[in-house]
């Protein structure tokens, strides 16, 4: 189960109308495109190893580099190396996930996506540091606390 995102907004401009047709040619990277462009932030990031990417579209590391550098070619977007990461970050022109008047800004921080492959224990081990903060990974609502001279909270009946 995944966790609800806050509801954002992106703006294509006529630009990245132009782009996303382009891309047709190459259905790897449109999907790879779109991708990034639904989970980076509101600054037009992402941050994530090519292996999350191959993960989630269901083809090798590979196919994914190789669509990633057919994008950077036609400068559809921008990689920076984040340690063994890469930041992609879309042009601006083409999609905007922000306030046009946030367009001059460069403040930089992205969304990161972590690999389910890498992090296998990731759940246990948020869940242990979280304990008592309910489970993070649900969509019930955790128990409320108990209150001094009351029965435990969250206990059934």
């Amino acid at each position: 189960m995944s966790v609800p995102a806050k509801k954002r907004f992106a703006q294509v401009y006529p630009q990245g109308w132009q782009t996303i047709r382009s891309l047709g040619e190459n259905p790897t990277a449109l999907r790879v495109y779109t991708f990034i462009a639904e989970h980076c932030d509101h600054l037009n990031a992402l941050v994530c190893p090519l292996e999350v990417l191959a993960e989630e579209l269901g083809v090798n590391e590979r196919t994914i580099r190789r669509a990633i550098n057919w994008l950077e070619d036609r400068r559809h977007l921008v990689v920076a190396k984040i340690g063994t990461a890469n930041a992609y970050i879309l042009d601006p022109a083409d999609v905007w996930k922000n306030y046009e008047r946030y367009k001059g800004y460069c403040g930089f921080h992205a969304n990161a996506l972590a690999s389910k492959s890498q992090n296998k224990l990731l759940k246990a081990r948020l869940t242990h540091m979280l304990e008592g903060q309910g489970d993070l990974f649900s969509e019930e609502e955790p128990p409320s606390p108990a209150k001094p001279g009351s029965p435990k909270a969250g206990r059934r009946k």
